[in-house]
């Protein structure tokens, strides 16, 4: 929704969290119209991209299950590695089965066994293209860890990815009152799927 559109209830449950430019959030319930305020965008790169760029949401589904110990990251793809030390960096050593699946196109998922170790991290040696992917890690005994969002980039664009990421990440992080636990993921996967 854009600033000054009216959100409207369809039933006595609904419920809608906005995040709006400055940081702050807005909650609706069904007890009416919620008008949406008006605010400036604040100077960050990822609100420019974000807002600029799109009319609609983005095609990519949201609804993602949240993993605890997979992370949404940035990756960098360099000679046909794939570091995924963002993504990966809480999880303990182990055997684990990757698998990447692109979110836009329809592209096979790539499935590729890795020797994961936290303290020593070494890349994954793998063909895929950058873009946005959903990654799960399965444990030798077959657990499924995530999925995550991940932004797999060249090492032309990484910085910029990671830093707008990290600082959007922050931002959600400390705004106020605090965003639930989906309004949080729902706008990070947006600053993810809105880089160019």
């Amino acid at each position: 929704m854009y600033a000054g559109e009216v959100w409207r209830a369809t039933a006595a449950s609904d419920t809608a969290e906005f995040i709006l430019y400055n940081g702050e959030t807005k909650r609706c319930v069904w007890a009416g119209d919620c008008v949406i305020p008006s605010t400036l965008p604040a100077d960050k790169g990822f609100w420019r991209r974000l807002f600029a760029s799109r009319e609609s949401l983005p095609s990519v589904a949201y609804a993602l299950a949240r993993g605890d110990t997979v992370l949404d990251a940035v990756l960098v793809y360099r000679n046909g590695e794939l570091d995924l030390t963002g993504a990966l960096k809480d999880l303990d050593a182990a055997h684990y089965r990757i698998v990447l699946r692109k979110l836009h196109g329809s592209v096979p998922p790539v499935e590729i066994g890795f020797d994961w170790k936290p303290r020593s991290p070494v890349p994954l040696a793998v063909a895929i293209t950058p873009g946005l992917y959903e990654l799960t890690a399965v444990t030798p005994e077959e657990a499924s860890l995530g999925p995550a969002a991940v932004l797999i980039t060249s090492p032309a664009t990484f910085e910029d990815r990671n830093r707008d990421f990290e600082e959007a990440r922050k931002f959600i992080d400390t705004a106020q009152p605090a965003v639930s636990a989906l309004a949080r993921r729902q706008f990070l996967l947006m600053v993810l799927d809105s880089a160019p």
